[in-house]
């Protein structure tokens, strides 16, 4: 049993002779203790491997005689993730039903557990970063089924609606395929997600991403060995989201969509600040081409202006970038800047 949970913890699946000389060894243990129980279906549909039909039989045939009482907490939450795994990612394990007053229990503690969240600064950090490129984001975000709460999720206007997953998850989920238009959410991973000497994801972070993808959702991870080297750098980190997302985003922020009067496509804040842009800019050349005598324009002055001016066309460079993210074109062409 320990073996089984020391290969899924660690992410590793070994080849099928030895999950079968497992299995041999298992299937001659007449009793199991809770925790070794508990740990052998956790760790075989972790690995996505069915045991043979007799050792199936064998486990659930131990599961019914147990008592509730003799599980821990932990012990629970485990459980009933191993029975979502089952029942969401794996096929023909129809065994694996957890006894009514178990899976009650195990249950009300699992969402105890998701409403029970903590933010750490890497999920502020990392929040404020997609906050200063335009992308508003919710934190802990529930799933349709509230088994899950994810760390951040896009708050963009998604092609496939999830909620249609929620009634038969197993089944709906799957004509969702992430990498085809799903709600895009990130998780922001720790080193308590990975091995401490080669940084490979562990088992249990791998499966958490599983079944939120069958969920419908796109899943970005963002490593914190990534993240650590350009925490202190708002520009590197901008740049760095920019690139994870590509790909990912599917449309511009739903609650930032506005009535164009003058046209039939939507225009978006960035379109907005853009045309703002350009008129302030256009107000500062014609009052620099006006016939005045250079004693007339104080030195400060022209400081001042050109200031302004440098400061609008960074403005211009970013919302340009936030338009290339979002994927409207924006043509700056039809406005040329030019510094006096």
């Amino acid at each position: 049993a320990n073996l089984v949970y020391v290969y899924a913890y660690l992410g590793h699946t070994p080849s099928k002779t030895f999950l079968w000389s497992l299995e041999s060894e298992l299937g001659q243990r007449n009793n199991l203790d809770p925790s070794e129980l508990v740990t052998t279906l956790w760790g075989f549909t972790t690995m996505n491997h069915i045991p043979s039909k007799s050792l199936r039989i064998q486990l659930q045939d131990c599961l019914v005689e147990m008592d509730l009482n003799v599980f821990t907490e932990a012990e629970l939450c485990q459980l009933f993730q191993a029975y979502l795994t089952a029942r969401d990612l794996i096929k023909d394990w129809e065994e694996f039903q957890l006894p009514e007053q178990i899976h009650a229990a195990a249950r009300e503690l699992w969402l105890s557990r998701v409403e029970d969240v903590n933010q750490s600064w890497f999920h502020y950090a990392v929040s404020n970063c997609l906050d200063r490129i335009g992308i508003p984001n919710e934190f802990e975000w529930k799933t349709p089924d509230k088994l899950f709460s994810v760390d951040l999720m896009l708050n963009f206007i998604p092609r496939h609606d999830i909620n249609d997953v929620s009634s038969s998850v197993g089944t709906q989920a799957r004509r969702h395929a992430p990498t085809g238009g799903s709600l895009v959410v990130v998780e922001v991973d720790g080193p308590s997600h990975f091995t401490a000497n080669t940084r490979s994801t562990l088992g249990s972070t791998s499966l958490r991403r599983r079944l939120l993808a069958v969920r419908g959702l796109d899943v970005v991870s963002i490593p914190w060995y990534e993240w650590e080297p350009i925490k202190r750098s708002p520009a590197m980190q901008d740049l760095y989201l920019r690139e994870k997302l590509d790909g990912h985003i599917q449309g511009p922020p739903r609650d930032q969509v506005v009535a164009c009067p003058n046209a039939n496509e939507p225009t978006y804040p960035h379109d907005r600040l853009l045309s703002s842009a350009r008129n302030v800019c256009r107000d500062i050349e014609e009052t620099q081409s006006r016939n005045q005598t250079q004693e007339e324009v104080a030195s400060s002055s022209k400081d001042h202006e050109s200031a302004i001016l440098t400061t609008l066309h960074g403005i211009l460079n970013l919302v340009a970038s936030i338009g290339s993210l979002y994927k409207v074109p924006l043509l700056l062409s039809a406005c040329e800047v030019r510094k006096q």
